[in-house]
């Protein structure tokens, strides 16, 4: 836990204390207004330094984005409440360096934290904004920031305070009985921050109606720290994965959300267009060692704020920060959920590192490249070591194997069979440590699909929706399930409930436009998948489905850009290979029209056969193409012996349409699992 802290420094006649939004001359409150306070801190803590003004407008105003003459007004403002403007003759201190940015030109002293007796001002003078259960062990000065907030763009005069007292730096004598019985106080004060290091900011206006559905989004890095852009997608994970517990309770990921940089979430405008009630959004900076995190939850019917609340402290207690916040949150929704028990918060691990290994291995995995998937699979792996007993490190290493072989084109039979065998081991050792993960049951389905045990996969697929029904990859791989086995109806269901829960995961939008596909919805499959890529122009298997979906509306031309484009995403051929082979498809394409095409795509699927990068399954799909059922049958036992991914689909492929009254087919199907 984190220790409270004072903050304190003297120049000239004036002394400023950070701690408790104090600035004082010659022992009397000066009033200011909170930005222009965050600018003095700032310019004081930098002591005889330039600090340019991009610096000052991203540390004040880092949640919104502001003109120049707002900080112009600010340092006016300072020089005024200091006394620059009052004569000729009178201190400087604040130059402008033009062009530039300021300077604080006073000697500053850094004055040795003491209990001092608290200091009220003269009844002119405004009081500080409250403050409370604040406490602080910084390793550096922080500037203590409000919540993300579109609507705190002015700032208010502060009520007057109704006492005056002079200021003292020392203990009060002895004899002094009631100077002694308020040092008391504060002392007693002081001790019961020792357990919190957190405070609220702002004074939040509870709900009055019932909240059923909020969205988390991810909280914002408001530093651009390179390599922590992690942290604020984990924190909202973290959040979500406990409120998920809730019964009764809808819980969005905002997780993708394009927004631009520095622009604060409107949560009338996420409210309307995700139909929720609630919307927790926050920021997140790292600086040295330190974390300053601010989180916010307002009504998404008129955006004022139920609850808010800011952090400060190292990146060992984000496991308190994450578990204090689905608390809170759950605690303000709770008055508003009959019957609801109080949330229990889960922390996997008790280990800062192997959290933070495993929160950017999400990371990487989310941005579904194969680059980002091995990369994510060798953080996962990091996080194990560091904590062998994470059971959701080894679970997520299971996805991450999981994953890799769609986006990817590179892997050998001996390879695949090896990542095979590690999504096995880390399923297994996730069951053996956590058999409560949702998770845990995803992957025991998809090995039980693999073992060509339906009911079983299926009986894993809903308890694992029964352990976390705000699991969107669980919905999504389930709605692929569904699907294979002409399941439509209840496939769209299952994705579209997937797609309510990450409304701005491209994986899940792409996984809509399959499921359209599968059901042979072809047009809006293509108008799915294009505004798929219009959010993420390089994900990969979105260009390879929507190539697929040309080919089977006749559309060869668009088909072929798209196989190119897929190919090389999916680490298939290099850039210059890709584009000699689309040329050779569009000239055989014009010179002899469809047959022309698929007979070069055979070519190309024997080739790619040979050399360990093809399936039997797609040369089966072109020999039905080009009308030749034996030679299909032909390849499609190959596949079913080697057990490929793709025999899967065997029963939806259109192509096969030809073959299914043969009894070969039907055959195939049984031993496939699918009759």
């Amino acid at each position: 836990m984190l220790l409270k802290r004072k903050e304190l420094y003297e120049f000239s006649r004036f002394r400023l204390d950070v701690s408790e939004r104090l600035l004082l001359r010659s022992g009397k409150r000066v009033p200011l207004a909170d930005k222009a306070f965050q600018t003095l801190c700032i310019l004081v803590r930098r002591s005889g330094q330039l600090v340019s003004k991009d610096e000052l407008i991203s540390e004040v105003w880092a949640d919104s984005i502001v003109e120049e003459n707002n900080l112009d007004q600010k340092i006016s403002m300072l020089r005024q409440a200091l006394g620059e403007h009052r004569g000729k003759g009178k201190e400087k201190f604040i130059e402008t360096v033009r062009g530039r940015g300021y300077r604080f030109l006073p000697d500053v002293r850094t004055i040795d934290p003491k209990i001092t007796v608290p200091i009220v001002a003269d009844a002119d003078a405004p009081a500080p904004e409250p403050v409370v259960n604040r406490s602080a062990k910084p390793q550096e000065p922080l500037l203590d920031k409000e919540l993300l907030s579109t609507e705190r763009q002015t700032e208010t005069d502060l009520k007057p305070a109704a006492v005056t007292t002079s200021a003292s730096a020392e203990l009060p004598k002895m004899g002094n009985r009631t100077l002694w019985m308020a040092a008391v106080a504060v002392i007693l004060l002081g001790a019961a921050a020792l357990f919190v290091w957190r405070f609220v900011i702002e004074r939040p206006r509870p709900a009055t109606a019932a909240i059923d559905s909020i969205v988390v989004m991810p909280f914002e890095n408001t530093a651009r720290s390179a390599g922590t852009e992690y942290l604020g997608e984990g924190i909202a994970e973290s959040v979500i994965n406990n409120l998920s517990q809730l019964p009764d309770l809808k819980v969005m990921s905002g997780s993708s959300i394009q927004l631009d940089q520095g622009r604060t979430p409107d949560p009338r405008s996420l409210g309307s267009d995700l139909n929720v009630r609630a919307v927790l959004s926050g920021s997140i900076k790292q600086i040295g060692g330190q974390l300053v995190i601010n989180a916010r939850l307002d009504d998404a019917r008129d955006s004022h704020r139920i609850w808010g609340e800011q952090y400060v402290g190292s990146i060992t207690d984000i496991f308190d920060v994450q578990s204090d916040i689905a608390r809170k949150v759950s605690s303000n929704l709770h008055l508003k959920l009959a019957a609801a028990s109080p949330l229990v918060v889960r922390t996997e691990t008790q280990n800062p590192e192997a959290y933070q290994l495993y929160l950017q291995g999400l990371y990487h995995l989310n941005k579904r490249t194969a680059p980002d998937i091995r990369r994510s699979a060798e953080l996962f792996q990091q996080a194990i070591d560091t904590d062998p007993s994470y059971a959701k490190a080894h679970a997520w290493l299971g996805i991450a194997y999981l994953v890799l072989p769609s986006y990817t084109k590179a892997l050998t039979p001996e390879e695949l069979k090896e990542n095979t065998a590690k999504r096995y081991a880390a399923t297994q050792r996730a069951q053996e440590l956590d058999n409560s993960l949702a998770e845990v049951h995803m992957l025991l389905a998809v090995k039980f699909e693999d073992e060509l045990r339906p009911s079983a996969a299926e009986a894993e697929y809903r308890r694992a929706l029964e352990l976390n029904p705000n699991l969107a990859m669980a919905r999504s791989v389930y709605s692929l399930f569904l699907s294979v086995r002409g399941r439509f109806d209840e496939a769209i269901d299952e994705v579209n409930r997937a797609r309510e829960l990450e409304p701005f995961s491209p994986s899940i939008a792409f996984n809509v436009g399959c499921r359209f596909s599968e059901a042979r919805r072809y047009d809006e499959a293509i108008a799915q998948y294009k505004r798929v890529l219009e959010v993420e122009p390089n994900h990969p298997l979105t260009h390879f489905v929507l190539a697929q979906a040309y080919d089977r509306t006749a559309q060869y031309q668009d088909a072929i850009a798209e196989y190119q484009k897929a190919d090389v995403l999916r680490e298939k051929e290099s850039e210059s290979e890709a584009a000699e082979r689309a040329g050779e498809l569009s000239a055989a394409l014009n010179h002899d029209g469809a047959p022309g095409y698929w007979q070069k795509r055979l070519k190309f699927g024997e080739e790619d056969l040979s050399k360990n990068r093809g399936s039997a399954f797609d040369i089966a799909v072109v020999y039905a193409r080009l009308g030749d059922s034996e030679r299909s049958f032909e390849y499609l036992e190959r596949s079913f012996r080697a057990n490929e991914f793709d025999i899967g689909w065997l029963k939806i492929e259109p192509a096969f349409d030809p073959m299914r009254s043969d009894p070969r087919f039907s055959d195939l199907l049984r031993r496939v699992g699918l009759s």
